[in-house]
């Protein structure tokens, strides 16, 4: 997923906080990518034949929230975005 992005120096965790009522309720790792063009969700990573597969869940809160406030720079939605850094959408 790393090669994907050129700007690989300004990447960054960050979380997001879902509140009802001013009280946190969850508490999401998203990442920041090639100097903030990028905002997706975590991938998970996952070893498959000794090689790493990054990927997301379709149905989780994570991959939801990130269709609504996600950034993808160069593309329209978060499945374009997937193609392209490399991470699988899990149904």
């Amino acid at each position: 997923m790393d090669e994907a992005v050129p700007d690989q120096e300004h990447n960054s965790m960050c979380t997001v906080d879902l509140k009802i009522n001013d009280s946190t309720v969850r508490v999401l790792s998203f990442i920041s990518l090639d100097g903030g063009r990028y905002l997706v969700p975590l991938p998970r990573k996952v070893m498959i034949d000794r090689k790493p597969v990054y990927c997301w869940e379709r149905n989780s809160l994570d991959f939801k929230v990130g269709k609504i406030i996600g950034r993808y720079y160069r593309y329209t939605s978060i499945e374009e975005t997937a193609r392209f850094l490399g991470v699988e959408i899990l149904p």
